[in-house]
């Protein structure tokens, strides 16, 4: 035992030896440098589109390789390598992009683009798309959508009086325009982010009503103090001596802000409605809007959009299609 002890310990000391360098100035510097093995990994493609699903699980484009190939996703949400008899294959999991790093036995790495995408053709909620909205007013419809598509929405349309959006993730459509005497049509078209398009043809008309429901669900979404009346926006309703609040009048429920100064009330906006009315009632109602020189109060119709302890909106209206004119108006308050 002590001979092999002596053994190894001197083979220790030489190995040691041959990596020692002198400190002395007139030695030259010894650099080792090491090349590994290079493998032989290539890829066909270095970039791929993968289905969601396992059932559209895709393999690595490899070409050549020492063998021992081994995967791992930089993002596994989007995709991820499973392994399939032991062979790593690649399972799209969610529409978006991701990259895929690859190496085999011989060392070798490579790096693999991939798009996973849930559709290969896009369709819209209708071919031909016809709808109202009200007549002389700027209005917005969102009654069109995607259907099938691969999210990332982008949306164009040839008509200059016509804006279009959409949601790039629900792919809803908004058409926003003000009708005339004339019909507003037009074509969109929706491209969606692996590059697939759908189009849809529109007509708009003028119809004798004051919201669409695009509308009513942009309004519901305000979070600023205001009070609206056929394009008048009262710049008093944002001074710092503006009261906001709710009074209660003869049955009435009458909410919004009063420009208070010295005691004495100014201007106000404020909508008005029976006790008792629910959130999307309509009912009969008044709009009190003006200034303590010339006070008007207009009547028509008002529904309750959102009341909780957040804030409370509500709109109001008149149509008269024999006069041909629509008047709308909303108030928001802020708790």
């Amino acid at each position: 035992m002590k001979f092999r002890y002596y053994i190894l310990n001197t083979a220790l000391v030489a190995a040691a030896l041959v990596g020692f360098t002198s400190c002395d100035d007139d030695d030259p510097e010894i650099i080792s440098v090491v090349t590994p093995a290079q493998g032989n990994l290539s890829l066909s493609t270095d970039s791929i589109r993968v289905k969601i699903g396992a059932s559209n699980m895709a393999a690595l484009p490899v070409s050549t390789t020492s063998g021992g190939l081994k995967a791992f996703s930089l993002n596994p949400q989007v995709a991820d390598i499973v392994d399939v008899d032991g062979v790593p294959m690649i399972e799209g999991k969610k529409n978006g992009e991701v990259e895929i790093m690859i190496s085999d036995s011989g060392n070798s790495y490579k790096s693999l683009y991939v798009q996973v995408y849930t559709t290969d053709q896009m369709e819209l909620s209708a071919t031909n798309y016809s709808f109202e909205l009200p007549y002389g007013l700027k209005a917005t419809d969102n009654g069109a959508y995607v259907t099938s598509g691969n999210g990332g929405y982008s949306i164009e349309c040839d008509n200059a009086n016509v804006v279009a959006d959409i949601d790039p993730e629900t792919g809803i459509i908004k058409l926003t325009t003000t009708v005339s005497d004339n019909t507003e049509t037009g074509t969109v078209t929706v491209t969606d982010c692996s590059g697939l398009t759908a189009t849809m043809n529109f007509s708009c008309t003028g119809g004798w009503f004051a919201y669409t429901d695009g509308d009513l669900e942009e309004i519901a979404t305000y979070e600023k103090n205001a009070a609206y009346l056929d394009g008048q926006t009262p710049v008093w309703l944002s001074e710092s001596e503006t009261w906001w609040g709710e009074t209660t009048e003869n049955g009435e429920v009458q909410f919004g802000g009063q420009y208070i100064n010295y005691g004495i009330t100014f201007a106000y906006g404020k909508i008005g409605y029976p006790e008792g009315t629910k959130v999307g009632e309509k009912v009969s109602g008044n709009f009190y809007y003006g200034n303590f020189q010339s006070p008007t109060t207009y009547n028509g119709t008002v529904q309750i959009l959102v009341d909780n302890e957040y804030k409370r909106i509500a709109v109001w209206y008149n149509v008269d299609a024999a006069a041909k004119t629509v008047s709308r108006g909303y108030v928001v308050w802020v708790f």
